[in-house]
């Protein structure tokens, strides 16, 4: 499913979407990303990096299909002005706001339904639970747009530093799916 093109980040922040998450599998999320890629069969996926593709593999997913409400900001809107800014900051603030940690599905989610949806250049962090590589280094998924297109891959020691202009995705409104526990 195609995300519309009204969804596109082009100026202001926050923006608000709707996304369809679970009803699949983590294997059923890399076999539908495989099939968008151009590259398919070739080494190196043209949208999910290796490490990325990793976390996917071993993702908890939720059986039912949802719609979500997500919301893209920038870390200043959480933030404020400060310049305290790890990811556990980050969470803190956007708690306050009355968001929420989305299920890592919906990095894969969002590359699926909405592969224009931030302009060049941006990344776009998924504000989820961190998981932990086999050294304790905090990662999360991340969507970063570049002249060939958006792709997924991991932000490697989120707990140490974001920078103000970083765009996150929250969950808008509490659902069931966020109760979810992180797998490492």
């Amino acid at each position: 499913m195609r995300g519309a093109s009204s969804a596109r980040i082009i100026g202001g922040y926050p923006k608000v979407i709707t996304a369809v998450v679970g009803g699949k599998t983590n294997l059923e999320y890399l076999r539908d990303l495989e099939n968008m890629d151009p590259n398919k069969g070739s080494h190196e996926s043209r949208w999910v990096y290796p490490e990325a593709g990793k976390i996917v593999a071993k993702m908890l997913t939720t059986p039912t299909r949802t719609t979500i409400t997500l919301v893209i900001v920038k870390a200043e809107h959480v933030l404020g002005p400060t310049q305290d800014n790890t990811w556990r900051i980050v969470l803190g603030m956007a708690r306050e706001r009355g968001l929420h940690l989305c299920p890592p599905e919906v990095g894969p989610a969002l590359l699926l339904q909405y592969p224009d949806l931030i302009p060049v250049g941006y990344d776009a962090r998924i504000g989820m639970e961190p998981f932990k590589d086999i050294s304790g280094v905090d990662k999360v998924l991340l969507l970063q747009r570049y002249s060939g297109g958006l792709k997924l891959f991991v932000q490697r020691n989120v707990s140490d530093f974001t920078m103000i202009d970083d765009l996150w995705v929250f969950v808008k409104t509490p659902c069931e799916l966020i109760k979810i526990p992180p797998t490492s």
